[in-house]
């Protein structure tokens, strides 16, 4: 199984000609087939010179991860990575990589230090996205026309000590409801 987080070219193999739909994320989600979340070529490219250039930059002389990421790295640098192992703290940010998808799907990652992500946490995240679009009806966080989530397994987490999980948002269908 190839993991969106391969860095040795099987991801931009699996790079995506057309755009994830709604219907195709919610499938692939609830199925638990993470390995077919993709980027466009283009998208991986950007992904790829990032990740290059952070390590360059930031990851010189430190023993390099397996499989990190620059999105990560930069999160980290949000949460304060000298206190990752002194504190608990969680981060809801825009993914600064996400998979291709159709265009009104909002990428968003909530990271945590030190433990792992709550039910609780994943529902605050969505509120957050929620009132950051200007709308506070708790009833969306469960609705799979208005967002969709998962977290990263094991085997694809680039940073084994931070927890996170990816939530899809369509803004739009919040004015449809």
């Amino acid at each position: 199984m190839t993991s969106p987080n391969n860095h040795d070219g099987a991801a931009a193999a699996r790079s995506r000609c057309n755009p994830l739909t709604w219907a195709e994320l919610q499938t692939i989600i609830s199925a638990g087939d993470l390995h077919k979340l993709a980027r466009s070529e283009e998208q991986e490219q950007t992904y790829c010179k990032a990740r290059s250039k952070f390590l360059t930059e930031e990851g010189a002389g430190q023993k390099k991860r397996s499989k990190p990421t620059f999105e990560e790295w930069r999160s980290m640098r949000k949460l304060g990575k000298n206190d990752m192992h002194n504190k608990t703290r969680t981060v809801l940010c825009l993914n600064d990589f996400p998979y291709y998808f159709e265009e009104g799907i909002e990428h968003w990652v909530v990271w945590k230090l030190g433990e792992d992500v709550s039910t609780s946490e994943i529902e605050n995240g969505k509120m957050g996205i929620l009132k950051e679009g200007g709308c506070s009806n708790k009833e969306f966080i469960n609705d799979t026309s208005v967002f969709l989530h998962w977290l990263n397994p094991p085997e694809l987490k680039s940073l084994p000590d931070v927890d996170h999980i990816h939530i899809l948002f369509r803004r739009f269908a919040i004015s449809h409801l």
